[in-house]
């Protein structure tokens, strides 16, 4: 019984080493025809110009679908901006969003939030604070 197990494995084993000795060959292989001084290299086809800028339009449709989402759809507010602001203010339920813009970058968006609230004398002020985000809605600093 144990002799049956043994030989199995070394079957086993014996199948993989050999596996692993036929995809190197044909690694090997495909390496030496590309790097041929003959060998040409497929030119480029009109559909793979359109795979990649399809490709490409997808990746900027991506990042304009990450911003969006960090932003409010019935006022504009930016979500995470608008709790540091709460956060911060001495009566967070005075708080009224006035507008919000923002300015897209390679990396990351600058947001600028304009809001009224009361200060430490219960006087209504029209403030702004602008911050650092990432396209996925991560604070990387307050302006």
């Amino acid at each position: 019984m144990k002799h049956k197990k043994k030989a199995k494995k070394k079957l086993k084993n014996n199948l993989l080493v050999q596996l692993l000795v036929v995809g190197m060959c044909i690694w090997v292989l495909a390496y030496s025809i590309k790097n041929q001084p003959g060998h040409v290299q497929p030119k480029r086809t009109k559909y793979y110009d359109a795979i990649q800028a399809k490709l490409s339009q997808r990746k900027s449709n991506d990042v304009t679908e990450k911003i969006q989402r960090q932003f409010s759809a019935w006022d504009g507010s930016h979500y995470h901006l608008e709790r540091l602001i709460k956060k911060q203010l001495k009566s967070p339920s005075s708080y009224e969003h006035v507008k919000t813009i923002h300015w897209k970058f390679k990396d990351y968006i600058i947001v600028k939030t304009t809001y009224r609230a009361k200060n430490s004398f219960n006087a209504t002020v029209l403030e702004s604070i602008s911050a650092k985000y990432s396209f996925d809605g991560n604070l990387i600093e307050v302006l």
